[in-house]
């Protein structure tokens, strides 16, 4: 099966039927999923190439591709933007 066709299939969800899937999936793998008014992502020097997203003491760390790098800071300062703040 393609991804895209999944992806796909998922965008048309409803909300709730959606976070009850991906909860399900977190939980048969073995992850964690961390409320998203709980994650900041972590500031870091303009030429470092890991992105940090933080909850406390945790960190989940990434590496995105040099083509991919501006797209995924673009995406997630508008994700924290919109999260409230406690």
């Amino acid at each position: 099966m393609e991804l895209a066709w999944v992806l796909e299939g998922l965008r048309w969800r409803p909300e709730s039927e959606l976070e009850a899937m991906l909860a399900r999936a977190v939980e048969a793998s073995g992850g964690t999923a961390w409320p998203s008014e709980d994650v900041r992502v972590a500031p870091g020097d303009e030429g470092a190439r890991e992105l940090h997203l933080m909850r406390g003491e945790d960190a989940l760390v990434g590496t995105p591709g040099a083509k991919e790098r501006s797209t995924v800071l673009a995406r997630l300062h508008a994700w924290a933007s919109r999260v409230p703040t406690r």
